[in-house]
This record gives structure tokens, sequence and C-alpha cells, in this order.
């Protein structure tokens, strides 16, 4: 493992957590009709997925960053959906 791995590692993990949840969020913009907010977090999305190639390419060098990656990408998939389910108001509670 290198000097920098651990920090690459923690940095790509966040970066799929993002993704991951801008992914899920923007589906639900998109089934629901807010048509600004899917371009919004396309738009988000769209940078998220340039820094993780950029990160990827660039930087990782061993497969430890690669499961931080998917753990971070698990986790955003994750918090969405728990996000729709206790934050996100029903259509009978509005």
């Amino acid at each position: 493992m290198t000097k920098g791995e651990p920090t690459l590692a923690i940095i790509l993990f966040f970066v799929a957590f993002a993704q991951q949840f801008l992914v899920a969020l923007n589906i639900r913009n998109i089934s629901t009709g807010r048509i600004r907010a899917a371009a919004a977090t396309s738009f988000l999305i769209a940078i998220t997925w340039g820094m993780a190639v950029v990160i990827i390419a660039s930087n990782a060098r061993t497969f430890l960053s690669l499961i931080f990656y998917g753990f971070g990408a698990s986790a955003g998939v994750i918090t969405s959906i728990l996000f729709d389910k206790y934050i996100h108001p029903k259509k009978e509670e509005r």
C-alpha cells in the first residue's frame, strides 16, 4: 500500500456514494416529473462520474481503492432507499 492510498480509498468511497445517491434521486425526479431537478441531478452525476474516472485512471493502483469505491456505491443506494422511505413524504401525507 502506498502512502496516499488510504486517503484515495476514502475519496473514492465518497465519490461513489454521491454517484449512486444522485442516480437514485434522479430516477425519483424523473418518475415524478420534476424536470429541473432531474436536469440538476444529471449534471451532478456527470461531474461525479468524471471525478471517478480521473481519480481511478490516474491514482488508483491497488484493489483496496476499488473495494472502497464499491462499498461507497452500495452505501449510496442504501441511503437513497432509506431517504425515500423515511424522509420523502408519501402522497397520502401531503
